[in-house]
């Protein structure tokens, strides 16, 4: 509501595709947290697939993850174990969450 009125946040882009099907299904946009954790299971079953489902298989197959196709964008693992994501900076402005223009 108002109150938020100019608070300036981090987000992340969401591909049109992934909210046009969540909007069908729920009735309502996704929130990133949605996309991150869409990506993160679709990582996890590639995984699955492809390397197994112990332990040391899961931490090896995420730890390869480059430039994995997710819908908050393109996803690499890094070295130490943080993820390459593209964040935007968001505003509220009339109560609505707008791309943040200095």
């Amino acid at each position: 509501g108002a109150a938020g009125e100019g608070v300036v946040y981090v987000d992340g882009p969401i591909t049109p595709e992934f909210v046009e099907k969540y909007q069908k299904r729920y009735g309502e946009p996704p929130t990133s947290y949605a996309g991150y954790a869409y990506d993160i299971l679709m990582m996890l079953d590639k995984v699955r697939r492809e390397r197994g489902t112990s332990p040391e298989e899961i931490r090896a197959g995420f730890a390869a993850t480059k430039d994995f196709p997710g819908v908050m964008g393109a996803i690499s693992i890094l070295p130490n174990r943080d993820a390459s994501l593209k964040f935007i900076l968001m505003q509220v402005k009339e109560e609505k969450p707008t791309v943040y223009n200095k």
